[in-house]
């Protein structure tokens, strides 16, 4: 038999309960408004068409006479949402949903927590029943903490006693509790690693830490040393070895999966950005075992990941910086019309390279200045790149062989982030180099460039929350050796004021766990500025072209109307070869 999915009701008045009895808007023009008009609501009223086609209403604001009888889950052609749309208070008079039997209550019981008052919202406890049934002072204590209501709740009669000392865990709908509080309250003594899918509160609490009291000791054997807490928007860890509680949010913990889909560990970069996960993300199921201390969470598209807690709890103590920069990317549309300035960005032709070396001075302080190098007029003859390895060992004394060689397609083309895929994948590396081979010539594409200045001007102008929000996280320098060691670099080509990059927040290590379900959304707002055409300058690249970026300092992309031929042979290089390079040309 085919069980119903439980989900979340859009009206308030259900404080994003779960049920399985709900029903969709309606996707005609005209029913739908007759809903919203008997809902009343103008949140509601002022959703696209298309996000309210995806949200569902419980039972609870249906009389049982707008279904088609009694034992239908199908409501009727002219039925329109009715009870309990400004308080619950007619719950005796709508259809109450189907319940579904608990499949794991076995060894264990579940009871139900009244409204917390700290929290503001209902929570799940799965708790482990104790042989002796005597009530523990702590309980007794969180009782009446957390207790609103003088209902008498009685628990299940008590299941017998487990004799495994590791728990198991599972999520439990809310339906399924409210079918077993309908008994006398009584709070077993240890508490056992417990998951629950609780209500979504209207704003998400911060990660925090706090203090907890110790795991009791008087029941050993039956005691583990964690408990979880699942909500729609943070998970909630009480480690009672550590005496803390830690409050991580879902989709911080979603974007740290390390599993075989989500990151390539050969590269060292995440397969998922966190701007492609749903900022909604949430967990339904979660296990800690005591053992090993791995922590596992199945997620609502089914998605399995696993962490290491102690690493978890090490990312949480990291510092964040308390007088965060202003930091920006170097050059502008401005500079470039500008007469002191604007030779910089000339390109220079290869045999002027190579036939005077006072040119190599003049190229590397164009490509300290701006980032950018664009070196001409490259013969197609050269097809076995003997000119380009000559330019690249004059220019920098590196062995072309050494560099790193890739092909970039068409996905480079998007702006899935405030800087594109190119950027992030090669931070670690510093230069990196672009050709058009030669089967390509005679497709038409542009580089585009990023005028840094003037799109973080306007979005300070027209959206100062995301301005704020952005500058707050700045990326340092940084590459890896050979043996995967993250190393930062002191030296700056410039200086540390003006090089450093502005807005970083795909940069994980220093984002703030609490700020995730922001960045998808203020990102994307500085991602519409970015795609201004006043913001960008598109220099239109040929095969006899090498176009050399600082990719710590470039945000860039390509920009072409066949992006599904486009493709560039791509060449890395360590940023310290660069350095090499500068510190021999202030001896000079």
């Amino acid at each position: 038999m085919h069980n119903r999915p439980f989900r979340k009701c859009a009206l308030p008045q259900c404080s994003g309960l779960r049920f399985n009895l709900v029903h969709k808007f309606p996707r005609r023009k005209e029913r739908l408004q007759q809903w919203l008009d008997a809902i009343g609501s103008p949140r509601l009223s002022n959703l696209p068409v298309e996000r309210l086609n995806l949200l569902w209403i419980c039972c609870r604001h249906f009389r049982v006479e707008d279904y088609v009888n009694p034992q239908s889950k199908t409501l009727n052609v002219a039925a329109v949402p009715s009870l309990n749309l400004q308080q619950l208070n007619a719950l005796d008079k709508c259809r109450q949903g189907d319940v579904e039997k608990a499949t794991v209550l076995t060894d264990e019981e579940i009871i139900w927590l009244q409204e917390s008052k700290s929290r503001g919202q209902l929570e799940l406890l799965k708790l482990k029943a104790n042989p002796r049934q005597t009530t523990s002072p702590s309980g007794q204590q969180q009782q009446q903490s957390n207790s609103v209501s003088s209902t008498t709740i009685t628990p299940s009669p008590p299941p017998p006693p487990s004799t495994s000392p590791t728990s198991t865990t599972a999520a439990i709908s809310l339906a399924e509790a409210e079918r077993i509080l309908k008994q006398t309250p009584c709070f077993p003594k240890s508490i056992t690693t417990s998951t629950a899918t609780t209500p979504t509160s209207s704003i998400i609490p911060p990660p925090t830490i706090h203090n907890v009291p110790p795991s009791p000791t008087d029941s050993t054997e039956d005691t583990t040393d964690f408990t979880l807490f699942l909500d729609d928007g943070y998970i909630e860890i009480n480690d009672y070895k550590r005496a803390r509680t830690y409050e991580l949010n879902s989709l911080w913990l979603r974007s740290l999966c390390h599993c075989s889909k989500c990151y390539d560990v050969e590269h060292d970069v995440p397969k998922i950005n966190v701007f492609e996960l749903s900022p909604e993300v949430q967990p339904i199921m979660a296990n800690v075992s005591d053992e090993t201390t791995k922590l596992e969470i199945v997620w609502e598209d089914g998605h399995t990941s696993t962490y290491d807690l102690n690493k978890i709890y090490e990312k949480m103590q990291r510092k964040n910086a308390t007088n965060p920069l202003h930091n920006y990317i170097l050059w502008s549309v401005r500079e470039m019309k500008e007469k002191d300035t604007c030779d910089a960005f000339q390109p220079i032709p290869c045999y002027d390279l190579l036939m005077d070396t006072n040119k190599i001075p003049t190229a590397l302080q164009r490509l300290q200045q701006t980032g950018v190098l664009v070196i001409t007029s490259l013969p197609k003859s050269d097809a076995d790149s003997l000119l380009r390895r000559t330019l690249i060992s004059k220019l920098f004394n590196h062995v072309w062989d050494n560099l790193t060689s890739e092909r970039r397609r068409n996905f480079c083309a998007n702006h899935t982030t405030p800087y594109t895929n190119c950027t992030f994948e090669s931070m670690d590396k510093g230069l990196q180099m672009l050709t058009v081979p030669y089967h390509n010539e005679n497709i038409k594409i542009k580089l585009c460039l990023v005028d840094g200045f003037n799109a973080a001007k306007q979005l300070q102008q027209l959206n100062k929350i995301s301005y704020d929000f952005l500058t707050q996280y700045i990326l340092d320098y940084s590459f890896k050796d050979n043996r995967g060691y993250s190393h930062k670099t002191k030296h700056h080509v410039i200086n540390l004021k003006d090089e450093r990059i502005m807005f970083a927040p795909y940069h994980l290590g220093d984002l703030k766990a609490q700020d995730f379900d922001l960045v998808a959304t203020h990102s994307r707002n500085f991602n519409e500025i970015l795609k201004r055409s006043e913001n960008q300058w598109h220099l239109e690249l040929d095969s006899e072209m090498l176009i050399i970026l600082d990719n710590f300092r470039i945000c860039w992309c390509l920009s072409e109307p066949h992006a599904d031929a486009a493709e560039l042979s791509c060449f890395y290089m360590e940023r310290r070869h660069f350095l090499s390079s500068l510190h021999q040309l202030q001896k000079q």
